[in-house]
């Protein structure tokens, strides 16, 4: 199985995260720990970082809105053409 490294800039284009949120992250234990590929470089592993964005999503998803935001969505259905 053949797997790309990607470095930082391309990680922080895929995730949205800024440099320091993406070691702070690392340091957390929730984030994919780079693969040292040289004296002081770094890549990670581009399909581990891709199942990081998807377990984003997923997550995300299967949450209900908060409950001001759902009250919101209310009070603007109720404000609709009539």
């Amino acid at each position: 199985m053949s797997e790309a490294l990607i470095r930082l800039k391309r990680v922080q284009e895929k995730t949205g995260k800024k440099r320091s949120a993406i070691y702070d992250s690392v340091r957390a234990g929730t984030f994919p720990k780079p693969v040292e590929i040289g004296p002081r470089q770094v890549a990670w592993v581009e399909s581990e970082v891709d199942a990081w964005i998807s377990a984003r999503i997923t997550s995300s998803r299967s949450k209900s809105p908060p409950e001001a935001l759902h009250s919101r969505r209310l009070a603007e259905n109720d404000l609709g053409p009539g």
